[in-house]
């Protein structure tokens, strides 16, 4: 027996204006009649539906995707509670949608080629199908429309299915291309071709490989905030590309996140519910190619303690992104020690959430903000360096993978290119997968003042050139490995005194904000190393640690560790 605890009542703006009320709990109340037959909810749901029937319009604040949420709520409801209404409530629906939809909008598609493409352009079909039978003609015109939108945003997941806004505009863009698709398949019996696309096929292991060992931890950037991040959409990919896989990580997600999903029962099948096996299958690492590309590297699946690490490339332009590249994080031990401390606050003036260059002027976005590289701070307005390129693209140059090492190599050359001929970071675990390597490679012709940063919400202890970060009895022990006269010291997340144009706000300030440091001169060839060592309550502090070699000669083996000669304690000498 299905116990909902649905609000059958809410408040609004009678007005209409601001649209306070989009319809986003309308499809619960739709699945819960199905489930059900319970007339109530078909009842609740047509109150609301009339209210957004009698709104003056759907496009609140002139913002498209509010025309996509409603259209899409309004229309997949209309289809789950059609028999529990009227011909009169009918008609009401379906003459909501006429005026609100295919009136206004048929002609005038969203024309953008990110997340908001398929959220108006397929809300907007969804409702179109929902009113098909009685409107052919409009609805069928608004269908071809949306069909022929859609695929410019499709090159989102191109190549092989990374996407450049992150994990939590994944979710939204990916979860209504399918709804759309979806609704096509079951009214009109083909989806033409929008799922052929090169990438959309795969984009579900991008969510596979970007979540970390555990449900709060996975590699965030840009406006992407959320931690685990699942979407019913997997189900509809399982049995839409015979890949269960998608299947079994949703299926994962739901039971660690105790949550449901509305289109579940249109979309599992006894073929889905079968585990496929996947994360015995997979290999641990993968880089993945497109706008912003992304490599992770793990030392084990379905292990809460095993290692993980994550960096990105691509560029600034992206819509969503900050200037963060050769941004990274790593994590443990079930702890993720370097972060984005940073909530999105697109309210900020001057701080839209599209590519805008007064976006750069706030520390959360600039790569001060980020675990990156800062060249030669002090720039002054009107004359102000952001710190990265802006225009340029960023791609990993080498990835590589075998039992005991993993790395990626992110060129950096053009991101950095007003300061050094050649800048490259390389990430990797090594020593049997259980320490960290982050090494970067600086060739200049001049001398340049270079930040290293690594932010943190941990503990953090510094001595010369050593740190251990700390969450209760868990640790991570660091060293600089090169340059050898480099110390860490621990900064506040806020922007360099002499950096003029970035700007700090406490109100975007959450948690200890703070972040490990290194500050140092680099004259010519150059390098920056640093391990990093997970250690539990009674691990010792390591000192093996790993020679540091140009990353052309990547990848390390158990040869290239420094070993210990000898000890010496008050002048006698153990061996």
């Amino acid at each position: 027996a299905a116990n909902f605890n649905i609000p059958l009542e809410f408040t609004y703006n009678s007005a209409g204006t601001d649209m306070e009320y989009r319809g986003a709990d309308l499809i619960i109340l739709g699945m819960a009649y199905q489930l059900t037959l319970d007339k109530k909810y078909a009842d609740a749901a047509y109150k609301k539906m009339e209210i957004m029937a009698n709104y003056s319009h759907w496009n609140a604040s002139g913002k498209d995707l509010n025309v996509g949420d409603c259209a899409k709520n309004v229309g997949i409801t209309y289809d789950l509670v059609y028999d529990a209404l009227s011909g009169e409530q009918r008609s009401v629906i379906v003459s909501a949608v006429e005026r609100h939809v295919l009136d206004t909008r048929i002609g005038k598609p969203n024309l953008n080629t990110n997340n908001w493409n398929p959220v108006t352009n397929g809300g907007m079909g969804i409702a179109a199908l929902a009113i098909m039978n009685e409107q052919p003609y409009k609805a069928a015109q608004m269908v071809v429309q949306s069909v022929s939108e859609i695929p410019k945003s499709l090159l989102e997941y191109y190549p092989d299915g990374a996407f450049p806004e992150g994990m939590s505009y994944w979710e939204y863009m990916t979860s209504n291309l399918f709804e759309f698709t979806a609704a096509m398949d079951s009214t009109l019996g083909s989806s033409y071709k929008l799922c052929d696309f090169k990438g959309v096929s795969q984009t579900g292991y991008f969510l596979v490989y970007m979540q970390g060992p555990t449900k709060k931890i996975r590699f965030k950037y840009g406006d992407d905030k959320s931690h685990q991040i699942g979407s019913a959409a997997l189900f509809y990919m399982a049995k839409k590309f015979e890949n269960p896989d998608f299947a079994e990580y949703q299926f994962k997600f739901m039971d660690e996140n105790n949550s449901y999903s509305t289109f579940a029962p249109y979309w599992c099948d006894d073929d889905t519910f079968k585990a496929s096996g996947m994360y015995g299958r997979l290999q641990k690492d993968r880089t993945f190619d497109g706008f912003t590309p992304v490599s992770m590297l793990r030392s084990a699946w379905n292990d809460p303690n095993a290692l993980y690490a994550a960096i990105k490339g691509g560029y600034p332009q992206i819509s969503h992104a900050d200037m963060d590249t050769g941004t990274f994080t790593v994590a443990a031990l079930g702890e993720e020690w370097s972060s984005e401390l940073y909530p999105r606050i697109d309210s900020r003036v001057g701080f839209p959430n599209q590519s805008r260059m007064t976006r750069f002027i706030y520390y959360a976005a600039s790569p001060q903000g980020h675990n990156t590289l800062l060249f030669n701070p002090g720039k002054m307005y009107p004359d102000m360096e952001y710190g990265q390129e802006y225009g340029v693209y960023t791609q990993f140059e080498k990835s590589y993978s075998d039992e005991n090492t993993a790395f990626s190599i992110l060129d950096m050359s053009e991101t950095y290119r007003k300061y050094a001929e050649k800048v490259r970071r390389g990430i990797a675990l090594i020593n049997n997968r259980r320490e960290f390597l982050i090494q970067d490679e600086i060739q200049s012709s001049t001398s340049n003042l270079v930040y290293w940063f690594m932010h943190t919400d941990k503990e953090i202890e510094v001595n010369g050139n050593t740190a251990i970060l700390k969450s209760g009895s868990k640790r991570l022990y660091c060293k600089i490995l090169s340059p050898s006269n480099a110390k860490f010291e621990v900064m506040q997340d806020t922007a360099l005194p002499l950096t003029a144009g970035i700007f700090d706000y406490d109100e975007m300030m959450f948690g200890d904000g703070k972040k490990l440091a290194i500050k140092t001169e680099t004259t010519g060839n150059d390098k920056i190393a640093v391990w990093m060592v997970p250690l539990t309550e009674h691990d010792p502090i390591p000192y093996e640690e790993p020679a540091v070699k140009s990353l052309d000669e990547w990848p390390l083996t158990e040869q290239d560790a420094a070993r210990l000669d000898s000890v010496t304690i008050n002048g006698e000498s153990y061996k």
